[in-house]
């Protein structure tokens, strides 16, 4: 019995502010709304409502890519946020979660640490009719990483999770551990036109009945052709074990800057599973997000 949920970490709040350089603002309110569904059955809906305190004033810097504020100034924060989400699939029947999260990130001039975590428990109702299975699930992101260069970032990230099932449930418990490496850049080309690109790496371990071990290989490219919006595409190569994951997921996003402190952005992924015995699955989100 394999749930399909939207992992519960997601403390991204995309929102972007255009004013002169001598503007700052020191508070990040979002709203996103996540929608997921597979080949299988599976679909989940969320809106989510977060917001991010930085431990010292962001400049809005017209010169520089909006959309990387944070990065750019190594500014220090504390996120936390609260996602309302409806579930289905093959064996569960439709039901609510409720998923509070909350995460920091610090720059230690060249250093990054970093933490987020994020839990719900629920019993999940069965289309069969049979009793109810609770479901308590955790996950939590550790990520230490270091400037290389001024625009460039390498870092380690750590993700567990973890679901316990009730004894009626007929299953193990489930973890997933992945160790991986990601590197960050941005930087202009000409004209004001920007670039931010991400390469990473990760082995992801899946232990349940069996142990099952898949590794991702991805990149990601965010085009800026001015600094208050971009374009961006991104593709990852799963391979292993775990056949349910093993495919190519393809991604697409736009970001824009719809007035001064109010940006918008949309995000698309599709996974293709290479075994057709294994359902595909497409996630998108939209968000809004203010800077005050």
């Amino acid at each position: 019995m394999k749930l399909k949920l939207i992992p519960a970490l997601a403390l991204v709040f995309t929102t972007t502010g255009v004013f002169a350089q001598s503007e700052t603002y020191q508070f990040e309110a979002a709203y996103t709304n996540i929608s997921a569904s597979d080949g299988a059955g599976m679909t989940q809906t969320g809106n989510q409502f977060g917001g991010t305190y930085y431990l010292k004033p962001v400049s809005i810097n017209t010169g520089a890519p909006q959309f990387e504020a944070e990065f750019l100034q190594r500014a220090s924060n504390i996120g936390v946020a609260y996602r309302q989400s409806t579930y289905e699939d093959a064996t569960y029947a439709s039901t609510s979660l409720d998923v509070p999260q909350i995460g920091a990130k610090l720059y230690l001039k060249d250093v990054v640490l970093g933490l987020q975590t994020g839990a719900w428990n629920k019993d999940l109702p069965l289309k069969s009719g049979a009793p109810s299975i609770s479901v308590n699930s955790t996950t939590t992101n550790y990520e230490i990483g270091y400037f290389v260069l001024p625009n460039t970032s390498v870092s380690y990230i750590n993700q567990n999770s973890k679901a316990s099932y009730s004894a009626n449930a007929g299953v193990n418990d489930l973890t997933i551990t992945s160790n991986g490496l990601l590197s960050r850049t941005v930087m202009p080309v000409s004209g004001g036109q920007h670039v931010a690109f991400a390469l990473s790496y990760n082995e992801i371990t899946r232990k349940q009945a069996t142990t099952q071990v898949n590794t991702e290989l991805g990149g990601s490219l965010r085009y800026y052709p001015e600094t208050k919006m971009y374009v961006e595409v991104g593709y990852i190569q799963n391979s292993g074990d775990d056949k349910n994951n093993v495919g190519n997921k393809y991604s697409v996003g736009l970001g824009y800057a719809v007035t001064p402190r109010l940006g918008l952005t949309i995000a698309s992924q599709r996974l293709s599973v290479a075994d057709s015995a294994y359902a595909g699955s497409t996630t998108t989100t939209l968000s809004a997000g203010y800077r005050f």
